[in-house]
């Protein structure tokens, strides 16, 4: 679980300037199952600067949905987490959430499609979003303040949010959120 939660916050911090939202809670009702699209295999395609930092072509990552269960491959080895266990799939009407994390501490991203690849849009904002901004789109937003180390600089501000089913894809169709999203290429034909 840790190493591909890394990884996919990691992209976060190292593509793109943003504002760290995490939630305290799951959207929508909990499937039992991945979506029968999401089943098979993915290799994670990483901006060209974060690759240079895993280390170029060795370094690809792969991640794999079976019915209940999330398997992470990368050149460290290979993680297995399954759904339930700080990993979870939900749904509000059509639309999946894919949301990884313990209570309070979720990191949440909507599932989305292009072809037979997988989108993953985080939750996380725009570097410099306000709580004002976020407000309107969640039934509870808290600061939360960083850490003041002497002698170094403070970090930025982050936010944890309860999410309010009806606003999220307000949220989501609103400028607030990252637009760009994860890209898991799908590898092979279709299982």
């Amino acid at each position: 679980m840790k190493n591909y939660l890394f990884l996919f916050i990691g992209l976060l911090i190292f593509s793109t300037s943003c504002t760290s939202v995490s939630s305290k809670n799951l959207p929508g009702n909990k499937a039992a199952s991945f979506p029968k699209k999401m089943l098979g295999e993915f290799e994670v395609v990483y901006p060209e600067d974060f690759a240079a930092l895993l280390g170029g072509e060795d370094a690809k990552t792969y991640v794999t949905f079976t019915k209940n269960a999330m398997v992470f491959k990368n050149i460290e080895g290979e993680t297995s987490t399954n759904l339930g266990d700080s990993l979870y799939i939900t749904s509000i009407g059509k639309t999946f959430y894919l949301s990884m994390g313990e209570a309070p501490n979720f990191t949440v991203f909507k599932v989305a499609y292009s072809g037979k690849d997988i989108l993953l849009y985080p939750l996380y904002a725009n570097e410099g979003t306000t709580k004002e901004q976020l407000d309107p789109y969640f039934s509870n937003v808290e600061e939360i303040l960083p850490e003041i180390v002497e002698g170094e600089e403070p970090g930025d501000i982050s936010y944890s949010v309860t999410i309010d089913d009806k606003k999220l894809d307000s949220y989501f169709k609103s400028d607030i959120p990252l637009k760009d999203p994860y890209r898991l290429k799908r590898v092979g034909g279709k299982k």
